[in-house]
C-alpha cells in the first residue's frame, strides 16, 4: 500500500481491511482478516477517507500493472508475431492476431478513460473547491 496518500489516516483495522480488499479478498474475509465485523467494513466502505484510500491504492495497483504490461508488451508482440508467422494452422495465426490487438485496445481504452476521469475530478474540484 501507498504510505504516501494525502488522506486521512486511517486506522490499523481499516489499513488490515484495507489490504484484503486489494488482495482480492471479499468484504467477509477481509473483515475477518482485520477482526472486525462484516458490517464494520460495509460502514467503512460508506466514509469517504477510506473510499478514497482504497481508490487510490487500486489506481497505483493499476499503474504498476500498466508499467509492467508495457514492459512486457515486446515481448508479447514478439510472441503473437512468431505465432502469427510460423503456425500453419490459419485459426491459431487470426486468434493470436486478435488477441494481441483486443489486449492493446482494452488497455488503451482504460488508460484513456482514467485520463479523462482525472480530467473532470480535476475541473469539479476547480469549479467548485476542494482539497484535491
Amino acid at each position: 500500500m501507498n504510505p504516501k496518500t494525502s488522506q486521512k489516516d486511517l486506522s490499523p483495522k481499516q489499513l488490515k481491511a484495507l489490504q484484503g480488499l486489494m488482495e482480492g479478498g471479499t468484504i467477509s474475509s477481509s473483515a475477518l482478516g482485520a477482526n472486525v465485523s462484516r458490517s464494520t467494513v460495509c460502514r467503512w466502505l460508506l466514509q469517504a477517507d477510506f473510499r478514497e484510500r482504497l481508490a487510490s491504492e487500486r489506481q497505483e495497483a493499476l499503474y504498476v500493472v500498466g508499467r509492467k504490461l508495457g514492459k512486457l508488451g515486446p515481448s508479447a508482440v514478439d510472441a503473437l508475431q512468431l505465432v502469427i508467422d510460423s503456425s500453419a494452422n490459419e485459426a491459431v495465426r487470426v486468434r493470436a492476431a486478435t488477441e494481441g490487438l483486443g489486449m492493446l485496445l482494452r488497455f488503451a481504452e482504460l488508460q484513456d478513460v482514467s485520463e479523462r476521469l482525472s480530467e473532470v475530478e480535476r475541473r469539479l474540484t476547480m469549479a467548485y473547491g476542494g482539497s484535491k
